[in-house]
């Protein structure tokens, strides 16, 4: 009689599930450990590859841009409103920012084994 490796109990008739525990009674090999890149760069489900991160950079960038300009061509203007909006808008991007160039773990497939010619017999 076969008893379940996780609690003991026997395991009947060939089963390949323990009663009590439902642990497999078949011994089988265990997966290949996945190895995995960590990267900025890659596109993953997740994110968005190098061009969609520098895109969505320069999209959140321009407003900034317009920002700056304004408080640069009215220099005798009260700029309270600029500088507020300035630093309000660096606050508020740093979010997205911090979203768009998070690093992403991305699986590596493993390479090919290298194939060795077979030596050729001379006759």
């Amino acid at each position: 009689m076969a008893h379940c490796a996780g609690c003991g109990r026997e395991v009947f008739g060939g089963a390949e599930w323990c009663a009590q525990c439902y642990q497999s009674t078949i011994e089988r090999p265990l997966p290949e450990p996945m190895v995995r890149r960590r990267t900025r760069w890659a596109r993953s489900a997740t994110s968005f590859g190098p061009f969609g991160r520098v895109a969505w950079t320069v999209v959140l960038l321009i407003p900034v841009a317009v920002l700056i300009y304004f408080a640069c061509r009215y220099p005798g203007r009260p700029r309270t409103g600029v500088v507020l909006g300035l630093v309000l808008w660096i606050g508020l991007m740093s979010w997205p920012l911090r979203d768009i160039w998070k690093v992403v773990s991305i699986p590596v497939r493993p390479s090919a084994p290298e194939m060795t010619p077979s030596p050729r017999s001379r006759a």
